[in-house]
């Protein structure tokens, strides 16, 4: 079964000049394309309040994680902070 957690365990900090609110956690992203189910791992990262992603146009082949997040934050309507 999986594992239930409340909303927004993870701490969050404020940005610059209070621009946004980040997870003090952050989620990498690298290799996240070839998981067995990725968006099903971004949804429970994103259940547990982690709303920073490290994702870089050299993870993957050509910027396969970046994909795959956009495609997760698309599908979901995840704000863009």
């Amino acid at each position: 079964p999986p594992l239930l957690l409340p909303k927004h365990v993870v701490p969050r900090a404020t940005l610059v000049e209070g621009s946004c609110r980040a997870s003090r956690m952050v989620l990498g992203t690298m290799g996240i394309e070839r998981a067995p189910a990725p968006m099903e791992l971004l949804d429970a990262a994103w259940a547990v309040g982690i709303n920073c992603f490290d994702c870089a146009h050299a993870y993957g082949k050509a910027g396969a994680s970046e994909r795959c997040l956009g495609q997760w934050m698309q599908s979901r309507a995840i704000p863009r902070e």
